[in-house]
């Protein structure tokens, strides 16, 4: 039976055809970096911190999900070992097939529940990354402090999540209630204080070495229109979803300059934020 077009979205469940030609989620991983700035963002200061591992580095993604930044990174990096942990076993299960296919043997998967996984401390990571992951989360802190068990003096962890800033535009609050969303489908969602979050942190012996903010006026002004479109375009009836379609389509330039050029404008405080945190 076809995956709906709400799964897909809501429940990031996968169309069959990705089980039969798992290489046509680069497709995927295409279209969310040129449609999300956490994508693009994340995507090159991954690339640039594990580009300066000198030896043969083992690097975790926690939270791996479909592996929109593990198997591009896991490719790239070939002589380096990546391991992945997510909660929902279909996430593994697709990368398992494509790893399969594509032969790789530097990337090593697992099913598990991240808040109560306790990592074999005999082995350290040279990089750890949290992108987008830490809002789902009861007790976020608890799994810094389980991280901070698993790397040593100079490895990093690179860490992207949505802050407490200002709010959504009145319009889109109204517009986004309507409707079932990835983000009200989980079990928690909590943004945090920024100072709350860097104390996760600094707590567990972390100095944190680079910061950047994004989401402001401009960028979260694109990502709303972008979000508003796609609300409508899976929640509607068929009518409404081809108007959905092709406004997205038609206004796609604006949204995704939007995001960029913000992107690029320095800020002091926005609604996300993207840092690197070094062990002391």
């Amino acid at each position: 039976m076809p995956t709906s077009i709400e799964a897909i979205f809501n429940n990031h469940q996968y169309p069959s055809i990705l089980y039969k030609n798992p290489k046509y989620i680069h497709i995927h991983y295409w279209i969310l970096k040129i449609l999300y700035t956490r994508s693009r963002v994340t995507s090159k200061k991954l690339y640039a911190v594990i580009n300066q591992i000198q030896h043969r580095g083992n690097i975790l993604d926690i939270g791996c999900g479909e592996g929109q930044y593990l198997i591009p990174l896991a490719k790239k990096f070939q002589s380096h070992q990546f391991h992945g942990m997510d909660l929902r076993s279909d996430h593994i299960d697709f990368l398992k097939t494509y790893i399969n296919v594509q032969n790789m043997d530097n990337l090593f998967l697992k099913v598990a529940d991240i808040e109560t996984y306790n990592l074999d401390k005999s082995m350290t990571f040279d990089c750890i990354y949290l992108i987008g992951i830490l809002q789902y989360l009861h007790q976020p802190e608890k799994l810094v402090a389980r991280l901070a068990n698993v790397q040593i003096q100079g490895q990093k962890m690179v860490v992207y999540s949505p802050i407490v800033n200002i709010g959504p535009s009145s319009w889109f609050k109204k517009w986004q209630q309507k409707f079932k969303h990835y983000d009200n489908s989980q079990q928690n969602y909590s943004e945090f204080d920024l100072e709350k979050l860097i104390n996760f942190w600094g707590e567990n012996g972390y100095n944190i070495t680079e910061k950047q903010y994004y989401y402001g006026p401009i960028g979260r002004l694109g990502r709303e229109i972008y979000n508003a479109l796609l609300l409508g375009f899976i929640h509607s009836h068929i009518t409404i979803k081809i108007f959905a379609l092709l406004f997205l389509l038609l206004l796609s330039p604006i949204f995704v300059t939007l995001q960029v050029v913000d992107s690029y404008i320095p800020k002091k405080s926005g609604n996300s934020i993207l840092f690197i945190a070094e062990k002391k």
